[in-house]
């Protein structure tokens, strides 16, 4: 309910009808957040395909017994969601997968010749908050993208872990989104070395604290008691460092893991020399669903009434808004442009389902009302077809972020618009 939402971004997927909440931490996603979602997802898999990303996809469901051999069965205490089949048998529902990856592994791996192996998936993940909040960024069941990759060695596995590393910044700026790497707590993932990635916005639950000076950055969490900047690892500088604090949205986290899964499910290989080896591992994650809401809260006004979006992921790029002119045949002959315009924008090779341009077409709502909407949404571009259409041919086209407004010749907005949607 928007009455209940307290984030800037939540109050908006609720007002532009992306989400609704079924139920507290758990949200139904409508058609425009899905095309969303399914632009975030392209753009992920794109970058993790260029380090040679595979991916895969496991069930949700887990047998208690894969964590119970990693101990992670009593350690994640209540957050872990576990279940019972029919035959009393315990499950639980995956918030991440080292167990069901590594187990897989297992039987998988035999040779040196198959590493590096970089696996990853976008599923439907599960938490049982005991507070969930803020919509989309802690919820119960969210999307996250995770991959687990497996190397020869520690040298080879930290290779790896700074080329994901670089993808997810790639990710960030692809998003034209502010962002902080910093230092992180290993948590119940484990491992020896993690970095996390976050989203600088007032309502995010972490802090990070920046050094101005050697830019070295770390979430509070792991910063030792006495809080001071001399406890930042890596801290060029020490006490003379000057620090500056930042609330912040976590959307990425990358761990190394060495040997913590890998030696417990048994993950070897023969090495060149023929003797057998445990693999070295690291795992990654994006909460996809939560990076989603981080960028409309990081680039939306805190007036709540537009959703800036970062192109790339925009619902549609452009809306055309054809209005009744209330003058005879006006509204057919707009109708009719409207649909020239969008085959036009299309080209015809454009899949219905992957186009970048929708029609509101709801003649029985108030211009007014459909302008407004427009705005709400985000659509980046919007095209209104009206009187001065009808009278000299001359086409409005408004930059919606910017505030933008030009009149254009039919072929004048084309050439603009198709340049904007490449």
């Amino acid at each position: 309910m928007e009455s209940e939402a307290t984030a800037t971004s939540h109050k908006l997927l609720l007002r532009a009808g992306l989400i609704r909440q079924t139920s507290a931490g758990i949200y139904s996603y409508l058609p425009l957040a899905v095309k969303s979602l399914q632009k975030l997802e392209r753009l992920i898999d794109e970058e993790m395909t260029a380090i040679d990303g595979t991916k895969l996809a496991c069930p949700s469901l887990a047998p208690a017994q894969l964590w119970k051999e990693s101990g992670r069965w009593n350690a994640m205490g209540g957050e872990l969601w576990r279940i019972k089949d029919r035959k009393n048998v315990d499950f639980c529902l995956g918030p991440t997968h080292e167990e069901i990856v590594s187990s897989l592994m297992a039987s998988e791996l035999q040779s040196y010749k198959q590493l590096p192996l970089r696996l990853y998936q976008t599923t439907t993940k599960f938490r049982d908050e005991m507070r969930p909040r803020s919509g989309l960024l802690r919820s119960r069941e969210f999307i996250m993208k995770d991959m687990y990759t497996f190397d020869v060695s520690e040298e080879a596995a930290k290779t790896t872990y700074e080329l994901v590393c670089e993808a997810y910044g790639r990710i960030l700026k692809r998003l034209d989104v502010p962002f902080i790497k910093a230092e992180g707590d290993v948590g119940q993932i484990g491992g020896s070395m993690s970095h996390e990635f976050h989203i600088p916005a007032e309502c995010g639950e972490d802090h990070v604290i920046v050094c101005t000076d050697c830019k070295v950055s770390v979430n509070q969490a792991i910063m030792t008691q006495d809080n001071s900047v001399s406890s930042i690892r890596g801290c060029q500088l020490a006490t003379n460092c000057r620090s500056h604090s930042h609330k912040a949205i976590e959307v990425g986290h990358a761990f190394y893991l060495g040997t913590k899964y890998s030696e417990v499910f048994r993950v070897t290989f023969t090495d060149d020399n023929r003797e057998k080896r445990v693999a070295e591992m690291g795992c990654f994650g994006i909460g996809v669903s939560r990076l989603l809401q981080a960028c409309i809260e990081a680039l939306s006004p805190p007036s709540g009434d537009q959703i800036i979006w970062p192109t790339q992921i925009a619902p549609y790029k452009v809306c055309i808004v054809p209005i009744d002119t209330k003058e005879d045949n006006s509204a057919h002959q707009l109708n009719s442009l409207a649909e020239t315009l969008y085959d036009t924008l299309n080209d015809g090779r454009v899949p219905v389902l992957d186009s970048d341009v929708i029609i509101d077409d709801r003649m029985h709502l108030s211009v007014g009302v459909r302008l407004a909407d427009a705005a709400l949404v985000g659509y980046p571009m919007l095209v209104v077809l009206g009187s001065r259409t009808i009278e000299n041919g001359l086409i409005e086209l408004q930059h919606q972020y910017s505030g933008e407004t030009e009149y254009l010749t039919f072929e004048s907005l084309v050439a603009k618009l198709q340049t904007f949607m490449m």
